[in-house]
């Protein structure tokens, strides 16, 4: 039913949030079902459209296929994206893993030379301190999903094929909290500071127009099932809003709007 879209009616068509975990194993086809419906609630947050530029009525993905895997994910574009060309702006993404769920922004490979430009005008310094500014952003998210984690993801891959499963050629994914060189880390198991890893996945983007490489940059919050009640609860979609929201000055920033 759920593959073949007839749930139509019911309670089976109202968000309630992303009910996966131990007692609950993760399923594609459930998984793709409750994105589906989270990304209509998301539609309707106006603040995303005031505040962010987002294009709320604009198309995401125009399909979702196959039946199985361990993640899927849908997007809200820009106002003034391409359509099809949606990889050559930045955008708000939402995927659904086998263990969380993960509210980001996208930074794509193909982004524009623009906006290109204006992440790499920025520096190093200035990218950490709108990094800094993100994750002072996030703590009220965090405050409602305590488990949750402010989160950064550089990932470079290649393509066999126009429709072949991308080949992972590198995968850096680290706690933002990790880059903040100012933050006290007296708390008994708190992040601990690294700034190299940001530094390092600064250091690639600016380099990716020289080496070529398919290389795409993610900022937001994970959401892991095990950790995070409030991620299967409907409150769901006002953390993931605030999430993207949190965003801002680094959008503002790739947009040139700061």
């Amino acid at each position: 039913m759920i593959e073949t879209e007839k749930l139509k009616e019911g309670a089976l068509t109202k968000f309630a949030g992303f009910d996966f975990g131990v007692d609950r194993p993760y399923s594609y086809l459930e998984a793709k079902r409750t994105l589906r419906l989270a990304m209509e609630e998301l539609r309707t947050v106006t603040k995303l459209q005031t505040q962010l530029e987002a294009d709320i009525g604009g198309e995401g993905r125009k399909a979702i296929t196959g039946r199985e895997g361990s993640s899927i994910w849908d997007f809200i574009p820009l106002q003034g994206s391409d359509g099809d060309q949606f990889t050559r702006y930045p955008h708000l993404t939402l995927s659904v893993g086998s263990e969380r769920v993960f509210a980001h922004i996208t930074i794509p490979n193909s982004i524009n030379t623009q906006f290109h430009n204006n992440l790499l005008a920025l520096g190093i310094e200035q990218f950490f301190e709108l990094l800094h500014s993100v994750n002072q952003r996030l703590r009220p998210v965090l405050r409602k999903a305590p488990d949750a984690a402010p989160w950064f993801v550089a990932v470079q891959r290649r393509y066999p094929s126009q429709r072949s499963i991308p080949i992972i050629d590198a995968l850096l994914e680290f706690d933002l909290r990790t880059a903040v060189r100012d933050e006290a880390k007296t708390k008994r198991g708190a992040a601990k500071s690294m700034p190299e890893w940001m530094e390092a996945a600064y250091l690639a983007w600016a380099s990716k127009r020289t080496t070529g490489a398919n290389y795409q940059l993610a900022v937001g919050a994970i959401f892991p099932f095990s950790r995070c009640p409030a991620i299967r609860q409907p409150q769901a979609i006002q953390l993931i809003a605030d999430t993207w929201l949190a965003c801002n000055p680094l959008l503002s920033a790739i947009c040139g709007k700061s």
